[in-house]
Formats: C-alpha cells, structure tokens, sequence
C-alpha cells in the first residue's frame, strides 16, 4: 500500500516498489494513456499496460503482473505470478481497496 503521495504505508520488503516507480504508476491515475505510451518499469523489469483508467492500472510482465487499485487516499497493489491468475489478483485488489474505501480510506 502506497499513500497518494507516493509513501510506503504497507508492504513486503521483496516487493518495495522504488520512489520514481510508484510515482509513475500514481501519475497514470490521472493520465492513463501515459502507462500504454512508455512501459511502466517496477523493480526493474519492465511491463505491459493492459488496462488503465483513474481507478485502475492492470500490468504483465510475461506471466508475472501487478494490479493497482486507488481508493480515497492509499494505492493498493497486488503482485502477481503464474500460480494466480490476472482476474483473481484484479478481484482481491478492487476487494481490498473497497473494503478501504469503506472505512475512509
């Protein structure tokens, strides 16, 4: 979890995502054409946008991905791997940034 203005709120330390990664991704929020124009990189590999819009940033990686979800004030994301598919991982994300939204987040 990232606050909107980029600050690590939660997270594992395998999946640290650094400054100028995440400040891209919360950037796409307001202009998701940008993230199909120049692929996001996120700890240094590089990424493929398949969905963006102000709520919503979906990337692939090969059979990696990562689904990024904006609530009221945090940025959820979700790594995933081919052990989970793409749906799963967009529904446990938009579930978790629900659940936030409710609470004020």
């Amino acid at each position: 979890m990232y606050g909107l203005d980029g600050t690590q709120w939660a997270g594992l330390a395998q999946l640290n995502l650094a400054p100028v990664e995440i400040q891209y991704i919360i950037a796409g929020f307001q202009n998701p054409g940008s993230l199909f124009a120049a692929s996001p990189k996120l700890m240094g590999a590089k990424y493929m946008t398949t969905r963006a819009d102000n709520n919503l940033i979906i990337l692939k990686n090969a059979s990696n991905g990562a689904v990024f979800v904006k609530s009221k004030q945090v940025v959820t994301a979700c790594f995933f791997d081919s052990k989970i598919t793409p749906a799963s991982a967009n529904v446990a994300a938009q579930n978790f940034a629900e659940y936030l939204k409710n609470i004020g987040y």
